[in-house]
């Protein structure tokens, strides 16, 4: 198969700066995403509400993803090995919700 880098994917738009993912040609259209290098962390997820659950550690990694052909950006945390963690928004709402967490973090006190 051919593969194809930036500017050169034939019939589609150039790929963002950010962008590291190889795109094959001939592929089907929904399955171009752009990526961004992956960013990893650990995150400790819970149920409080589930007295019987224990606090369980995810390793998750973040990307930017947006569709070929699409100006909408993407910001995508979700596990590596399971489904215990998955968000997917738009820049603007990850800067809503890292405001929330920060005030509540700060109420908190941790």
């Amino acid at each position: 198969m051919v593969e194809h880098r930036r500017d050169t994917f034939p019939g589609r738009d150039a790929c963002p700066s950010w962008c590291v993912r190889r795109h094959v040609a001939h592929s089907h259209p929904e399955d171009l995403l752009h990526q961004s290098s992956p960013r990893y962390t650990v995150l400790v997820t819970g149920r409080p509400w589930r007295p019987e659950t224990l606090p369980d550690a995810s390793s998750v990694v973040g990307r930017i993803v947006g569709r070929t052909g699409s100006a909408d950006v993407w910001l995508e945390v979700t596990s590596e090995e399971n489904d215990a963690v998955r968000i997917c928004v738009t820049p603007a709402s990850a800067r809503e919700l890292v405001t929330v967490l920060e005030s509540l973090i700060a109420q908190a006190g941790s």
